[in-house]
């Protein structure tokens, strides 16, 4: 039997990892989900205009890597890559499934998320729900899966049809000349 990892001790660990993420580190990100019934589709299964519930609002720990560029023929394009890490108990909590596709606001820019990885998510090595120990009663509960790692991408405003950009003339500034 495990010395480490029972219930009181992924307890303690869940409350104390909670208050770091919510009250200590408040990385707050917004998240956007797509809402595939009011998305039309066409004959491919491809939306020009994707339609996003109103978004909800989550921490998270954030690693943002740097900027790079790229120029071709139709001028510069930026990118930037980041990985958010979200506390899986206040998902579960809040009733939340983060998937691939999803948008979240951070900084003032939009990341699609592309890829689902949770390569160390388990906290002393086993998931609670799936420990052999504890589904077969031979034991208390043991271990927890404590997170939900996403890696993500800028995406431009205009792809992604969330805020309205050119919209056309400004009205308040626009100034007609005299002839």
């Amino acid at each position: 039997m495990a010395l480490f990892g029972s219930a009181r001790d992924m307890s303690l660990f869940r409350s104390v990892n909670r208050e770091l993420i919510n009250k200590y580190i408040d990385t707050e990100v917004l998240l956007y989900k797509l809402n595939l019934q009011n998305t039309d589709t066409n004959l491919y299964g491809e939306a020009d205009r994707k339609t996003y519930y109103r978004p909800t609002r989550m921490n998270c720990l954030i690693l943002r890597d740097s900027r790079t560029s790229s120029g071709d023929d139709f001028g510069i394009d930026i990118q930037r890559t980041a990985t958010f890490a979200f506390f899986k108990p206040d998902l579960e909590n809040k009733d939340i499934v983060i998937q691939v596709g999803d948008i979240l606001r951070w900084d003032g820019e939009y990341y699609e998320l592309d890829n689902q990885n949770n390569a160390q998510d388990y906290v002393a090595g086993k998931d609670e729900k799936t420990d052999l120990g504890v589904t077969t009663g031979e034991r208390g509960s043991f271990g927890m899966d404590i997170s939900v790692i996403f890696e993500g991408h800028v995406t431009r405003i205009n792809a992604i049809n969330i805020e309205p950009v050119r919209t056309g003339i400004n009205k308040t500034n626009y100034k007609p000349r005299n002839l």
